[in-house]
């Protein structure tokens, strides 16, 4: 076994949630860094101490940070990055190479594995890893605690003598049981509002829109329901949590997994204690499906709809149609799930407005409990982000700026579909979620997601946040 000597330190950055989504960002919730937790706890395993940041609910700055470092002496800062976040990865990044010690700093999660060279372009990123970091991460641990040469550890970029260096990829774990699930001392659960839980990797659906795919990959790998219950019922003896969320893509890809999953919630008698949700395509859903997933606990389920639009529904490459679209939200409501969500897309190429309007008609005719409208983003390593540079897009390198929800925010689209306007696309952001969410069962909806009862107004100032949030989600600025 490797005896190391090595301390690791994963950070996962955070973002200026007031400024990306207005008062809204007092509502956001905070989620467990999955992908840092299992590396983490891969890491763990391998005899390698590990710790995390999370700037969500730590207060991370230059001098917390370098607090943190003197007291636990890593050898290595990891640090994940999503594109939203690449500028706080950049500061962290050179946080750490401020300290007087010396510290390798590796970068990694999406937006390094796209674009790894601009990455490396920072004087202040050592090592970039791409795709799947467990193995990889491992591999670098013992490369850096040997003094190998680098040269030989799959999946990563770095810098040789000033000149980027891409190893070969490595290739995808094809067995996920083999990875120890999360561990909890290094994400507590008390910490975060929700439980989360990853149980396969990897799409094999082509959207255009979509990154998850370059970390993860295309093939469809999966967690036998075994090994997912090994984690479940560690946290059910443990917490005894109200819900679990699932963060699969598209969690019934495979239908048998699916069931037997359903299967194990309900002998252990799970379903009469507490609730799940998920995510799924609209054409992998029937009706014993659905009502199986309820019986068994599934209390939410959002579908991916995107828009009315045959046309732009292929432009997405979605393989879907807005008539299955629909039946599977009726389905799901006769199943007995109660809160069924569908998320869809404004700003669309070659979308006009009328196409917009549609969809927004459209979402409020189906019987839908919650919906969230995004503005098209094109996050690079996406066929979207190809698209509109082919567009003429120019991206000045804050990549902050590339989020959903820009109708909420100070700034304006980065992408903007020929013959439309960024106040136009902000608009009719706000306007899709005022008139989705104006009707009575819509409102109780939202009071009972945000758990807002007369108990938590406890002065004027409670009074005037929730006006506030109100007002920034249903009111349209000019």
């Amino acid at each position: 076994m490797f005896l190391s000597k090595t301390k690791v330190l994963l950070i996962n950055p955070t973002f200026d949630v007031i400024r990306q989504l207005g008062e809204l960002g007092k509502l956001y919730v905070k989620a467990r860094p999955l992908g840092l937790g299992h590396l983490a706890s891969y890491l763990e395993s391998k005899g390698i101490e590990t710790r995390i940041i999370d700037a969500q609910i730590s207060d991370l700055t230059e001098e917390t940070l370098g607090k943190e470092i003197r007291e636990f002496s890593p050898n290595i800062v990891g640090i994940t990055s999503t594109t939203a976040l690449a500028g706080a990865a950049h500061e962290v990044a050179k946080w750490t190479k401020n300290i007087p010690k010396d510290i390798k700093v590796v970068m990694g999660g999406v937006h390094p594995t796209v674009l790894p060279e601009e990455t490396l372009e920072d004087n202040n990123v050592d090592v970039v890893v791409r795709g799947e970091g467990e193995i990889t991460f491992f591999e670098l641990v013992k490369a850096f605690e040997t003094r190998t040469n680098l040269e030989d550890v799959l999946g990563i970029s770095y810098k040789n003598n000033g000149e980027i260096v891409h190893n070969e990829s490595r290739p995808f774990i094809k067995d996920l049981d083999s990875l120890p699930p999360v561990d909890d001392h290094a994400l507590p659960r008390s910490l975060y509002s929700d439980y989360c839980v990853l149980t396969a990797r990897g799409c094999p659906f082509h959207c255009i829109f979509c990154s998850s795919r370059t970390v993860w990959g295309t093939r469809y790998r999966v967690r036998s329901p075994e090994n997912v219950f090994v984690e479940i019922d560690s946290v059910v003896k443990k917490y005894s949590p109200k819900e679990i969320a699932f963060l699969d893509e598209s969690f019934v890809i495979n239908k048998e997994r699916t069931e037997k999953i359903c299967d194990m919630f309900m002998e252990r008698g799970y379903h009469k204690k507490m609730s799940w949700i998920c995510s799924s395509r609209t054409d992998l859903v029937d009706e014993p499906l659905l009502e199986k997933m309820r019986e068994a606990g599934c209390s939410a389920i959002s579908f991916g709809i995107e828009t009315a639009s045959q046309r732009l529904l292929d432009i997405l490459k979605k393989r879907t149609s807005p008539e299955i679209n629909e039946r599977a939200v009726r389905m799901a409501k006769k199943a007995g799930i109660s809160n069924v969500r569908g998320t869809f897309i404004l700003g669309i190429p070659t979308e006009t407005r009328e196409d917009s309007l549609a969809t927004i008609k459209y979402a409020k005719k189906l019987p839908l409990d919650s919906a969230k409208f995004s503005i098209a983003t094109p996050y690079p390593g996406t066929e979207l982000y190809r698209i509109a540079l082919s567009e003429g897009m120019h991206i000045q390198k804050d990549w902050s700026k590339l989020h959903q929800g820009v109708g909420f925010s100070d700034y304006d689209p980065v992408y903007i579909p020929k013959g439309r306007d960024a106040k136009e696309l902000k608009r009719l952001q706000r306007r899709a979620h005022l008139e989705f969410y104006l009707s009575f069962r819509r409102i109780f909806y939202i009071s009972r997601i945000w758990d807002i009862s007369w108990k938590d107004v406890k002065s004027w100032e409670d009074i005037r946040m929730y006006w506030r949030i109100a007002k920034s989600l249903f009111v349209r600025r000019e």
